[in-house]
């Protein structure tokens, strides 16, 4: 696998591009993250628990940051004076479905690659979020999307 394809940062994305070519992204931004930490039971006499409540995020999971990381990186490296942005990803199930929305929000096409096995809840999800879907058998799930990817 040529791994130079991949962008290797030394943080989080820079959303200033972003949040300046896409004004509105900045209410999702703000809504991202500051999840609340809430005190959970634990054994007695053990330490203090906390979880993190993450569905908290603007679209209900961990992955709406990193979705809206990808989605800056993507903005910050396209020149859209060439070709509208098009976003192409692979995945099983919360990144698609925030990168869908995300897509759906700001008016990027965004094209999922899925295993054959997905929810129906799920593609109806996608679906109703704009995003175009393909599929590859769930026996080869990681590997048959990171080889339909490049078709796309």
């Amino acid at each position: 696998m040529n791994f130079a394809l991949f962008n290797s940062l030394n943080g989080a994305p820079d959303p200033t591009r972003a949040l300046s070519l896409f004004p509105a992204l900045n209410s999702f931004y703000q809504a991202l993250g500051n999840t609340p930490l809430q005190p959970v039971p634990g054994p007695a006499g053990g330490g203090r628990i906390l979880a993190k409540f993450e569905f908290v995020n603007p679209f209900g999971s961990v992955k709406d940051r990193a979705a809206f990381g990808m989605f800056c990186e993507a903005i910050n490296q396209h020149d859209f004076s060439r070709a509208p942005l098009k976003l192409l990803d692979a995945s099983g199930g919360n990144m698609g479905k925030a990168l869908a929305k995300l897509g759906q929000l700001y008016g990027i096409p965004i094209h999922l690659i899925i295993p054959d096995s997905s929810p129906p809840p799920l593609v109806d999800f996608l679906r109703d979020a704009c995003a175009e879907l393909s599929t590859v058998e769930s026996r080869f799930f990681l590997l048959g999307l990171i080889r339909a990817a490049p078709r796309r």
